[in-house]
């Protein structure tokens, strides 16, 4: 089968498509022939080493971490899915690979996608919809009543964090302007501010949480904004100590990672806040209950329109590193 393969970590790097051996399915997991994969921030940080320590492999291996697909086979005594069912999937970290034709994937971290998705929106849901659930959940423990600050309204993430956040009864304000505005405020936003007029430093406070995706220099901003004990999540200013420490890593790795985001550990305490970095884990359980959100709010990732097939996929790269894409750029892999 074939499949992008990553032979080296580099800043800007390149994928290389061979054949390779088609998986063998081991206990509990299921075949799936990929249909599409979505390019995600999540393979930026694989395959410039960012998070090596904490995947556990070495080059070269097969790219991806995301798709929707149909599975072909099941191992025995699986009874939740059968060959024929359309998935959809976050592949764990140690095992990902959703750049190929096949995937073996545990069937503990699938989920049968939504009948309001096509296999192509599908594909670009897992990554973010389990960061802005677990997020929400896992991390924050939003409850109803509370206010979430959301630095970027026009990423993929607030497209899912809006509505999700919306209907767990939180307080979502963001900033935006023109149709990213008024999309916000469709979305479920209750105040969206103009940064064109107005510095949201300047009129925000006693914030419960922020979620950080822009790696600006306004996240010292949005510290400023939290409530004495509030919390700041980013998925982009590095690890802090204590994802390092739940990661069953060593001595070494621990103080490797943790020194990534010791920084800003060192700002939020100065400011009697915390400071928190998500790094999201593939779940089938978590993945079933945005299904089902899926059904009953509107929440659908951002998807550009630009079709790549496999044999493009450094194109698709290029592309989705220069900013200028609509939301995930989506790999075509098999018709």
């Amino acid at each position: 089968m074939k499949a992008a393969q990553l032979d080296q970590y580099q800043t800007k790097f390149m994928l290389t498509v061979r054949d390779v051996e088609k998986p063998k399915l081991a206990d509990n997991e299921v075949l799936i022939k990929v249909r599409y994969a979505a390019i995600n921030p999540l393979d930026n940080l694989i395959g410039t080493g960012a998070v090596r320590t904490l995947q556990g492999a070495t080059p070269p291996f097969t790219m991806g971490s995301e798709l929707s697909g149909t599975i072909e086979a099941v191992s025995s005594g699986i009874n939740a899915f059968r060959p024929g069912d359309q998935v959809y999937a976050r592949l764990p970290l140690p095992r990902i690979g959703s750049f190929a034709e096949y995937v073996a994937v545990d069937q503990d971290v699938i989920d049968k996608v939504p009948e309001e998705f096509s296999m192509r929106t599908a594909s670009a849901m897992p990554q973010v919809g389990l960061l802005a659930y677990q997020g929400l959940t896992d991390e924050l423990a939003m409850q109803a009543g509370q206010t979430l600050f959301l630095s970027d309204a026009t990423d993929n993430l607030a497209a899912v964090v809006i509505p999700m956040a919306s209907a767990m009864g939180v307080t979502v304000i963001t900033v935006g302007t023109g149709e990213t505005k008024q999309h916000a405020l469709n979305l479920g936003a209750k105040q969206v501010i103009d940064p064109g007029s107005t510095n949201f430093w300047e009129v925000l406070s006693n914030i419960d949480a922020v979620m950080e995706s822009t790696g600006s220099d306004q996240v010292a901003h949005e510290m400023e904004i939290l409530k004495r004990g509030g919390t700041l999540l980013s998925i982009v200013a590095g690890p802090d100590a204590l994802l390092a420490a739940n990661h069953d890593l060593s001595f070494w790795q621990r103080v490797t990672q943790s020194v990534r985001g010791r920084e800003m550990d060192y700002k939020a305490k100065k400011l009697g806040i915390n400071y928190r970095f998500i790094f999201t884990s593939a779940d089938g359980y978590e993945l079933s209950k945005i299904s089902a959100m899926v059904k009953s709010h509107t929440m659908t990732p951002r998807v550009d329109p630009t079709s790549f097939s496999l044999d493009r996929i450094n194109d698709a790269l290029n592309y989705a590193r220069g900013g200028l894409c609509q939301g995930s750029v989506i790999i075509k892999v098999a018709p």
